[in-house]
């Protein structure tokens, strides 16, 4: 579904590139805690492979690592810290015990895609199918919403992407279905909404389209 009509900077290609077969996957009925294992694993693999994205996500996710050590941490890291790292990433603030029958619900993971990387009847198509999701948040950590997606900011960084149509599935989402784009989330620990996701995020800027996406919010 990728294409030329979708802004995505060069870390968030990299990740999307190496990470491909497992991001796909969480289209599936999964749990939770094997998804987080899973993506562990392949961060282990990224660190010996010497590959971006491992020190991408370092510097998003564990901030209080000295950058002069980054080349260093994949002999250092444990099987822990990978661990550790990938619920980083996905939202959550430290490793916590989930029960590994805890599922996801793939249709929001659909919706949060169709609404990333699909077109506008396909997007629009989905959502009037499926409206109880409107309401619904996501399993990870950082709780989002389905709006909170287009503020690429405190979600998981492969998809922090900002799509041409954006702009426009959002007015559908406020003026035809009545979104609320106020849910609770805790992302950043709550303490913001939609439009200071917005405002701080290079993503919406870099794309050109920050200021219409604030329009359509407010």
């Amino acid at each position: 579904m990728e294409s030329d009509l979708i802004y995505m900077c060069d870390e968030v290609k990299d990740i999307r590139d190496y990470y491909s077969d497992l991001i796909s996957s969480l289209h599936e009925s999964k749990s939770l805690g094997q998804y987080l294992s899973t993506f562990a694993e392949r961060l282990y693999g990224a660190a010996k492979a010497d590959h971006s994205s491992f020190i991408t996500f370092i510097k998003n996710h564990r901030v209080d690592l000295n950058k002069e050590t980054y080349g260093e941490l994949k002999d250092l890291f444990k099987d822990r810290d990978y661990l550790d790292l990938s619920y980083k990433i996905h939202g959550f603030k430290a490793l916590v015990a989930w029960d590994r029958e805890i599922r996801f619900e793939p249709r929001f993971e659909q919706s949060v895609d169709h609404l990333l990387f699909s077109n506008l009847k396909t997007f629009k198509d989905f959502v009037k199918s499926n409206q109880n999701l409107l309401n619904a948040r996501s399993s990870f950590g950082h709780r989002a919403s389905l709006a909170h997606y287009a503020g690429s900011n405190g979600v998981e960084i492969y998809r922090q992407v900002v799509p041409h149509d954006l702009v426009l599935k959002m007015k559908f989402l406020k003026d035809e279905m009545q979104m609320n784009f106020n849910l609770h989330h805790n992302i950043y620990g709550g303490d913001c909404n939609l439009r200071d996701l917005i405002q701080t995020s290079a993503h919406p800027l870099n794309a050109g389209l920050a200021k219409q996406l604030l329009d359509v919010i407010t």
